[in-house]
């Protein structure tokens, strides 16, 4: 805890939650969750509003990951096993998508069933990604010790 930075595995881990982040994102939003979606998204748009909205997100994904690793390799441990990357990743989905949860309970219109599904999916994209992180900088940094 609190060693320095290794800023290669850093990067390797980051690019790793990126990764898992798109997918996870892709799965859960565009395949399960699409019905309470329907009446909130737009019907449509012209092409390049969405390329660029696509490019934000993008955008976001890749912030997120870097200071979310970043963030965990400050508390690192080095710990075996999954625990330490659930741990982290419960921690910071509690802190980023519950507080949004009660935010938007009573500033918007979406239904308390779509808003709980989104948290909960924003929880679970956290610990998911955790745990990628744990096991990419703990393999790397095993890697380095040997």
């Amino acid at each position: 805890m609190g060693s320095k930075l290794n800023v290669k595995y850093w990067l390797y881990s980051s690019v790793v939650v990126f990764a898992v982040l798109s997918v996870l994102a892709f799965l859960f939003r565009r395949i399960i969750v699409i019905p309470p979606y329907t009446g909130i998204a737009p019907a449509g748009g012209e092409q390049e509003s969405i390329w660029v909205l696509r490019l934000w997100t993008f955008l976001a994904r890749a912030i997120f990951s870097l200071v979310f690793v970043f963030i965990f390799t400050r508390g690192h441990e080095g710990k075996a096993g999954v625990g330490e990357g659930v741990r982290y990743g419960l921690w910071i989905g509690l802190l980023i998508f519950v507080p949004p949860f009660f935010l938007n309970l009573g500033s918007t219109e979406i239904s308390v069933w779509t808003n709980l599904v989104q948290c909960l999916i924003g929880v679970i994209q956290a610990i998911v990604c955790g745990v990628a992180a744990n096991m990419v900088y703990t393999t790397e940094q095993k890697k380095l010790a040997a």
